[in-house]
């Protein structure tokens, strides 16, 4: 093979400098090309009725995968809230029955405390303290015994 830097070619110039512009030209030239014919597929593409309709299909997906993910979120928030509504309601009726009862012990104590010295608690008496405590409940807010 012949090596092209060895060769002079016209007004002094190395026949490997004229062959690398040549090589220069037809790379622009081949990428002006590729550019026409980018062009040409984009033009194409965008009045082709296949790829219309298969955007407009892929579009319609995305919008129905959208909605679903949109009604999924919305249910695990709802579940979640119920979930947290039901916790809150457990929380506060034990807290309202702790307080009845100890209410209803202070009551009771209370009456205790007062029955005594006039004979009321004494073993001798029927009933006794004993109709007062079974009363306290009743007269507890938020009692059911009322009913």
């Amino acid at each position: 093979m012949k090596e092209p830097g060895k060769v002079i070619a016209r007004d002094g110039e190395m026949a490997d400098e004229v062959h690398e512009q040549r090589i220069r030209s037809r790379q622009e030239l081949a990428r002006e090309q590729r550019r026409a014919r980018y062009r040409q597929a984009k033009e194409r593409q965008a009045t082709d009725p296949r790829h219309l309709a298969m955007k407009e299909a892929a579009k319609e997906q995305r919008r129905q995968a959208y909605q679903q993910a949109k009604e999924r979120r919305k249910t695990a928030a709802a579940a979640e809230q119920a979930k947290r509504k039901a916790a809150a309601a457990a929380r506060k009726a034990a807290t309202v029955a702790e307080q009845a009862k100890r209410k209803a012990a202070m009551v009771a104590e209370h009456l205790m405390r007062r029955a005594e010295p006039t004979g009321l608690g004494s073993p001798d008496r029927e009933g006794g303290v004993q109709d007062l405590v079974e009363l306290v409940p009743w007269m507890a807010k938020g009692s059911s015994a009322r009913n």
